[in-house]
């Protein structure tokens, strides 16, 4: 089939992956584990973020407290941390230092727990956060960033810090940006 075709039959999310070349696989062809994640980002290409930077807890003690060891959500949101990977991969390879990866999804009360916004966009597992060893380090992502957010494909969510981005893809409420009082232009 014409990748036209097959483009047209993928969900946002899988054309996103799509768009920064890794490969579209069936998240339901992998176990609900950590280890399964991992496999599925494997198939899907991913190089410079594993499952264990996306699906560990910040804040381990509150996630123990409420009975998690690791946030893997259901099979339907793997997607959603696929195509955020992607672009975090075409990111760090551009960037060619390291970014580390946190707070992909959240369940509620989890988020609750650590004062995250009612309506985040990490409870559906739409965005996730990423810390800089330096603000220039940070500068050159958000720039790289900037040339895409008008991309209405992507409804990107961004929030920005002084060493920190919050990335959002696809989320309901569409493109926005917020400064967290660390930014420093």
């Amino acid at each position: 089939m014409p990748k036209t075709d097959r483009f047209k039959e993928m969900n946002p999310f899988e054309r996103i992956v799509d768009r920064f070349n890794k490969a579209v696989v069936d998240p339901q062809d992998y176990e609900l584990t950590m280890a399964g994640y991992q496999s599925y980002l494997d198939a899907t290409g991913i190089v410079f973020v594993s499952a264990k930077e996306m699906c560990t807890p910040h804040h381990l003690d509150t996630a123990s407290e409420l009975g998690y060891e690791a946030f893997v959500p259901e099979h339907e949101w793997w997607d959603r941390g696929a195509a955020l990977a992607s672009l975090f991969d075409y990111l760090r390879k551009d960037l060619g230092n390291p970014i580390v990866v946190r707070n992909w999804w959240r369940p509620e009360d989890y988020n609750e727990k650590v004062g995250g916004a009612k309506a985040s966009d990490h409870i559906g597992a739409y965005a996730f956060d990423m810390d800089f060893k330096t603000q220039d380090d940070r500068r050159h992502v958000e720039a790289l960033l900037e040339g895409l957010y008008n991309d209405l494909e992507l409804k990107m969510s961004l929030g920005l810090g002084g060493y920190t981005i919050h990335l959002g893809l696809l989320s309901d409420r569409g493109n926005r940006r917020w400064y967290y009082d660390s930014y420093e232009k």
